[in-house]
């Protein structure tokens, strides 16, 4: 199951049924760590200034280039520095049991 939502887990949980998950690498999946949240955390540095070079009255602010540092340190922040520990914690709290895919369930 892939970036899958707590609604899904409590529902599973209310059927009667047992619900676990599996990522092969960082809980949250791909969006959350490589692809959608980290793109747009990087993108949007970029669109702000772009789109502040097209207002009159503030075109004049923006002076320079991008802060490449920052913009590196943003998408760290909204990756949680790939620590899928606050997102396990929380997928935990819904599940009956949880096991990474080396574990095998009982």
């Amino acid at each position: 199951m892939n970036n899958p939502t707590r609604g899904g887990f409590t529902s599973g949980r209310a059927a009667g049924l047992v619900v676990a998950v599996a990522e092969r690498e960082l809980v949250g999946g791909e969006c959350a760590y490589w692809g959608c949240i980290p793109s747009k955390a990087m993108l949007r540095p970029v669109i702000a200034v772009a789109d502040a070079g097209r207002v009159d009255g503030a075109r004049q602010a923006v002076t320079g280039p991008l802060d490449v540092a920052g913009v590196f340190t943003r998408r760290d922040h909204y990756t949680a520095n790939w620590d899928d520990t606050g997102q396990a914690e929380r997928i935990i709290a819904c599940l009956t049991m949880t096991f990474t895919a080396s574990d095998r369930p009982a």
